[in-house]
């Protein structure tokens, strides 16, 4: 019988530098959608796992993503959010200015000419790609894979069903809480808690038939989902959906009228941000806010048993208990997945 991770899995803080250095640093990181930053001199700023990035789009057209951080004294430049109509970067702090590819351009009142130094002092550049109308971020340059093979056969089960491009962009919403972010993918890849957590949406499944299946050696784990629900609901999905969840925090829901992203970072052991962007077909407005507003619900429901879950976990009495062989395989690959990772070399 496979029993889940002991409590010091989710709490402890070496565990917990290890996950930022061997699973989300390597990681790509969805930071949002790409129209945001279409033209030159948009650009769109953000802290993920605790790391400040943005991605800007140059005046040569591309798109380019570096740290948020000058190279002098390690000042912000830019504020989290969008922006608009810039050709550099100057530091609010010093003044250090840098041009639209990061390369340094000026250190006023510095005192001495820096000479070929200076161009050693560009900021950090990461890595950026984009897909399915889509900006992702991988901060460690030389960690990881390239995003084609990180995000496998995601590609393919996406391609049945309308992408960004092809709908009309409605919105976002955050929802942040005191839990593990390994607390929340457990419940992301099981539909064991469905219909106590989540009441409507088993009621809307039609015939609760939820087929779950992994590809990607259990990285990508899909829900294949029926909506039976009349109105709004079924209105806005469609008849047919598919929810993916691909390690470590990338979450997509698809349907026939429906696009809807999702980033889950970690900020601490006991803290987690869910960030959400949401894109419907041709719908009226009572329809979209429905569909949306019930999104945000099933994330907050999600956080909320989540958190009770983390709170029990770090109370210091947990011990672990069995999974379901058919209800929760996932969970135990998704779990074993994370153990091989952080054990690997001992």
């Amino acid at each position: 019988m496979v029993k889940t991770l002991e409590a010091d899995w989710y709490i402890d803080s070496e565990i917990y530098a290890r996950e930022r250095d061997r699973i989300f640093l390597p990681s790509w990181w969805l930071m949002g959608p790409s129209h945001l930053v279409s033209n030159p001199g948009d650009y769109l700023c953000d802290r993920i796992c605790g790391w400040p990035v943005f991605v800007l789009r140059s005046q040569d057209g591309i798109l380019r993503a570096f740290l948020n951080i000058c190279r002098h004294r390690g000042s912000t430049l830019l504020k989290e959010g969008l922006g608009v109509g810039i050709n550099s970067v100057r530091c609010p702090y010093h003044g250090w200015l840098y041009d639209d590819h990061g390369r340094l351009q000026n250190t006023p009142r510095f005192g001495e000419d820096l000479g070929d130094e200076k161009n050693s002092l560009s900021l950090h550049k990461i890595e950026v790609h984009v897909w399915n109308g889509l900006v992702f971020v991988k901060t460690a340059r030389d960690k990881g894979v390239g995003f084609e093979e990180w995000l496998g056969e995601v590609s393919g089960l996406c391609a049945d069903f309308p992408g960004p491009s092809s709908l009309d962009y409605y919105g976002e919403f955050t929802v942040e809480g005191e839990l593990n972010w390994k607390t929340y993918c457990d419940n992301t890849v099981e539909g064991y808690h469905l219909n106590l957590i989540h009441p409507r949406l088993g009621k809307a499944l039609a015939g609760r038939d939820v087929q779950l299946f992994s590809v990607n050696d259990g990285r990508s784990v899909a829900f294949d989902v029926t909506h039976g629900a009349s109105g709004g609901a079924r209105e806005a999905r469609g008849a047919k959906g598919l929810w993916v969840y691909h390690f470590p925090g990338l979450q997509l829901v698809l349907g026939d009228k429906i696009f809807k992203a999702e980033r889950v970072e970690s900020k601490s052991t006991n803290h987690v941000r869910s960030v959400n962007w949401s894109w419907y077909g041709k719908l009226d407005d009572a329809a979209k806010q429905e569909a949306f507003d019930w999104g945000k619900q099933i994330v907050e429901e999600d956080f909320g048993i989540c958190t009770e879950v983390t709170r029990n976990l770090r109370a210091g009495v947990f011990t672990p208990g069995p999974l379901s062989p058919s209800m929760e395989k996932h969970v135990a690959r998704f779990q074993q997945i994370v153990k091989d990772i952080l054990l690997d070399g001992e």
